[in-house]
């Protein structure tokens, strides 16, 4: 078979060509038409600064979107800065209340670096209190507010009856469970400081 230089030169050049493209081209996030490019919250406009899917073995878990003030690629940046930020969660599946807050346990002491031992607590029953009154389901959106010394919910198609989390610190703290040095997955954490 006869194939002409153009088509030739053209073969070559393809694998690079792949590779100049944005990594949401070759690898979309389940649910990213979800998550817009910008959030008008308390006044303020919040840019997504990156998405990340959370995966458990080989099943899609939810989708995550940080929106912040400022956005940055430095997760340190992200978790310690004071501005407004908020964290919203797309489900991909039910979970059982039991393995959530187990989830959470888990990651909190994994990753907290101040005032870990007042905070547990006060985030444990935050995150239970979450869920009885709206236990995971597939589809559900949660967007989680995050201030450095606060943290209040709202669920879609939720009760949205929990009371806000307030201490100092507690913010930083929360989000480090996503972006600190034991995220659910390494993946998740590059996802949401939007890192190639």
């Amino acid at each position: 078979m006869h194939f002409s230089p153009s088509f030739l030169t053209f073969s070559r050049s393809f694998p690079f060509l792949l590779a100049l493209l944005p990594i949401g081209c070759a690898h979309s996030i389940p649910g990213s038409e979800d998550f817009p490019a910008t959030l008008s919250v308390q006044g303020k406009t919040l840019t997504l600064n990156g998405l990340g899917l959370r995966k458990k073995l080989i099943f899609n878990v939810y989708t995550a979107g940080l929106y912040v003030e400022n956005p940055s690629k430095d997760p340190v940046t992200l978790t310690e800065s004071n501005g407004l930020k908020v964290l919203q969660l797309r489900y991909h599946r039910d979970i059982d209340t039991q393995t959530a807050i187990d989830a959470f346990k888990e990651g909190f002491p994994n990753n907290c670096l101040n005032n870990c031992e007042s905070l547990k607590p006060l985030l444990e029953k935050f995150d239970a209190a979450i869920l009885s009154e709206s236990p995971v389901s597939k589809g559900q959106i949660k967007t989680y507010t995050i201030t450095s010394d606060s943290v209040s919910v709202s669920v879609k198609n939720g009760k949205n009856s929990i009371a806000p989390l307030a201490a100092p610190a507690v913010g930083q703290e929360f989000l480090r469970v996503f972006l600190g040095k034991n995220p659910p997955s390494e993946s998740l954490k590059q996802g949401l400081t939007g890192a190639p």
